[in-house]
């Protein structure tokens, strides 16, 4: 019967976790960069130059974007046929690729 009562529980708790995951409710959407098409073809303008740095900056994903993403990623492999464009961002953002475009703009705008 405490057995019982454990399983449950956990069962409860994962339900929890995978509705958070999947209905987006534990992503920040002020954290969300660019696609990585758009963030691919970003042209450094050292006229705008504080303007570009605030938007890049505010663009650099966290660890928890990054690990929600790679979980997108991995737990919805069907998006890959039924939404590419989220799947190929998804996997961008888990792999730490939109961060190294970001990066790579800022170094640069610095030089500007």
């Amino acid at each position: 019967m405490n057995s019982e009562n454990l399983l449950s529980k956990l069962a409860c708790g994962l339900l929890g976790i995978g509705v958070i995951l999947s209905s987006g409710c534990a992503h920040n959407p002020h954290r969300q960069p660019m696609h990585i098409i758009d963030l691919q073809n970003f042209k450094v303008d050292c006229r705008n130059r504080e303007q570009q740095i605030n938007m890049l900056q505010q663009m650099l994903t966290s660890d928890d974007d990054r690990l929600l993403a790679r979980l997108g990623v991995y737990f919805q492999p069907w998006h890959s046929i039924t939404d590419p464009e989220t799947y190929v961002n998804r996997a961008s953002i888990g792999s730490k690729r939109t961060d190294w475009l970001i990066r790579q703009y800022l170094l640069q705008l610095r030089d500007c």
